[in-house]
């Protein structure tokens, strides 16, 4: 029990000390993280306690949790990343607990170590706020209980482990494709839990994991469902979700799940020599394979069902969508402890044929490898995205500088691009923004004004009862048609004095609006 919990300090550890570097430089904020994040800050300030998330399809778990670190450390903008980043280390020990329950305290090892140092989970499963940054951490957990049952005995701990799956469920529905895994196990490996309670008991600790999700939807008379219906329109993208086109998305979708276990997933460019880059390309898919086959043939089903219903039902949740790792997270985990049982189970058998000490120093050595060889090009990404101006801390800067012009009364316009040029992330500098002057406590209200709608200045003249700050670029033209007879009104359009373009080196105008 010692050696144990020193293995899971020492992973969690491993995990936070790889996920903490650039956790606030890269990426630039995205969008969900300010819609995420303001829910929060709604439950924070006492103003709502919803059933969900901002989208209706996703419960309100992580805002909850968001909200009670935003209590305890304060209102900043690096708090929705350090929750997740520190949710995702705890995913470490976990896999180590569930490669342990699988076959021994190596096997778990060796695939903790792989999720310490996999480049997809680090930043893609790490360095969003986002709910569906949960997922992973809630599914691993709940399969491990599963497991723990079933090799145990422990319909308990399958209790517990539903209860987690429910709790997965409403961080995203994504989470829905463990189903045919925990069905299929309990019938095979629970089949004397089917009399009595123990059925009702799970059905009934999975539905309490995400009975608020599940008392929306009988509130909103399916309101969830709608929404999520809605976004997978989205994703869709007018594009006919037929059976015919499944197939080729399948594809895809297998491309997907290996390319999570490569470093070149995570950036095109890598220092890794290309001959070894290319022998352990080989390496993760056979061991995968092999692991699967292996863990099938001792009647061990739950990760391979896990694996094969995540790839084949991801493809249909997201609408043919699957070009987005976030959402393949939840697979990596299963597919790590299949890696780390693939190697062991190859080690135990060379090591019986030959002498083990050489065997398994060689082994020991590769695997080190193995885990190690995504970091340098994790490195290189991180040193790419965090030149691309302006930054999260620029950004900071500037927002401190809205706040110091914003007058009594007035409501921040923020004109979409405002600083708009090629970058490497999905997020707007205008949304960046928002999402930093939303954290601050005395923040004025917002609003951001799409390139496709008016002009912010005519925006303004439309509401001449309101008073703005228009954030603007500094190529945008000051309207100045006011007529300048004797007696007329003086333009409503003032600069401020305050200039980012001098005092940060962004090309942003400060304007207030008043009428006259």
């Amino acid at each position: 029990m010692l050696r144990d919990g020193a293995i899971v300090l020492f992973l969690f550890l491993l995990a936070l000390a790889l996920r903490l570097p650039y956790l606030h430089d890269v990426p630039r904020y995205p969008w969900d993280e300010l819609r995420e994040t303001r829910v929060a800050l709604s439950i924070l300030r006492g103003e709502a306690f919803p059933l969900t998330n901002f989208d209706g399809y996703i419960g309100a778990l992580y805002n909850y949790i968001l909200a009670g670190a935003f209590l305890v450390f304060g209102e900043h903008p690096v708090i929705p990343h350090l929750v997740v980043a520190f949710i995702s280390s705890a995913t470490a020990p976990v896999v180590y607990l569930f490669g342990k329950e699988i076959d021994n305290r190596t096997t778990g090892f060796i695939a903790a170590t792989l999720l310490c140092c996999n480049a997809q989970q680090i930043f893609n499963g790490s360095h969003f706020g986002y709910s569906n940054s949960l997922t992973p951490a809630f599914t691993t957990l709940a399969l491990w209980l599963i497991c723990r049952a079933l090799k145990g005995k422990r319909p308990w701990s399958f209790v517990a482990g539903a209860f987690t799956f429910g709790l997965a469920l409403q961080t995203h529905p994504t989470a829905l494709v463990l189903v045919p895994a925990i069905v299929t196990v309990f019938f095979l490996g629970g089949r004397p839990w089917l009399r009595g309670r123990w059925l009702v008991l799970v059905i009934g600790a999975a539905s309490l994991g995400c009975a608020n999700v599940i008392a929306y939807n009988l509130t909103t008379f399916g309101g969830g469902v709608v929404a999520g219906l809605a976004q997978r329109e989205i994703y869709a993208s007018g594009r006919p979700l037929t059976l015919g086109l499944y197939p080729a998305h399948f594809l895809r979708g297998i491309g997907m799940f290996l390319r999570l276990f490569e470093a070149s997933g995570i950036w095109p460019s890598t220092p890794v020599p290309w001959w070894l880059e290319t022998l352990l390309l080989q390496v993760s898919p056979i061991c995968l394979l092999v692991g699967c086959v292996l863990l099938v043939l001792r009647r061990q089903y739950l990760i391979p069902i896990t694996l094969i219903s995540s790839i084949v039902l991801l493809p249909l949740l997201l609408a043919y969508q699957v070009d987005w790792y976030r959402y393949w997270m939840l697979a990596l985990p299963p597919g790590l402890v299949a890696i780390a049982f693939g190697i062991t189970s190859a080690v135990r058998w060379v090591g019986a044929l030959r002498r083990s000490w050489p065997v398994y120093s060689v082994t020991a050595l590769c695997v080190a490898i193995l885990a190690a060889h995504p970091l340098p090009t994790l490195w290189r990404m991180y040193a790419v995205r965090s030149q691309v101006h302006p930054t999260n801390r620029e950004m900071d800067r500037l927002a401190a500088l809205v706040l110091n012009a914003v007058r009594p009364g007035e409501v921040v316009l923020i004109y979409e691009f405002i600083l708009a040029q090629p970058k490497p992330d999905e997020s707007s500098e205008a949304r960046t923004l928002s999402y930093l002057l939303l954290l601050s406590r005395e923040g004025p209200s917002l609003m951001v004004l799409r390139e496709s709608a008016e002009s912010p200045f005519s925006f303004a003249l439309a509401h001449p009862d309101q008073t703005f700050l228009l954030v603007v670029p500094s190529s945008t033209p000051i309207p100045d048609n006011m007529d300048h007879s004797v007696g007329a009104k003086a333009n409503p359009f003032e600069i401020d004095p305050r200039s980012p373009a001098k005092e940060l080196g962004l090309a942003v105008t400060l304007v207030h609006f008043r009428s006259n």
